[in-house]
């Protein structure tokens, strides 16, 4: 059986996201578009008012929240599994195999979300026996729902 979730082994281990971690995430988020934002709202508040510079100006501001929710949805996804992958199970079973945690997270570069494509960086996990040619799994992303 797969552990039964990401999170769950998260709390067992100690690498539960804290306050302080979620602040942390959010800070350097807002931080990376606030000048981007304070110059749209500049932009429209220096500018005439018109129903095309209203329009204009929801539409740059749709446009960068957007990409705010995809870097928040990043980096949360990101930190899952956390920088530690010695803390998370050497060895697990999935569909009736056993499978061994690699070393190092690799990067599944197309993973779709509502505010666009992301990377996610997540633990391969290798058959036990190499021979047979079963693909790794990647247990966080089951847990995600990915295919």
């Amino acid at each position: 059986m797969l552990h039964n979730t990401i999170r769950s082994l998260a709390l067992a281990t100690g690498l539960a996201q804290t306050n302080a971690d979620v602040a942390a995430i959010l800070d350097q988020v807002v931080a990376q578009h606030r000048p981007i934002l304070e110059a749209i709202l500049t932009k429209f508040f220096r500018a005439e008012i018109t129903p095309e510079n209203t329009f204009n100006f929801e539409r740059e501001l749709a446009d960068e929240l957007r990409k705010v929710g995809q870097q928040t949805v990043e980096d949360a996804l990101n930190t899952l599994e956390g920088d530690q992958p010695e803390r998370l199970p050497h060895d697990v079973h999935y569909e009736g195999g056993g499978y061994r945690r690699l070393k190092g997270k690799t990067a599944n570069r197309h993973v779709a979300t509502l505010f666009g494509t992301i990377t996610l960086y997540r633990l391969p996990y290798r058959y036990w026996h190499r021979v047979s040619g079963e693909r790794c799994i990647f247990p966080l992303e089951i847990q995600l729902g990915l295919r």
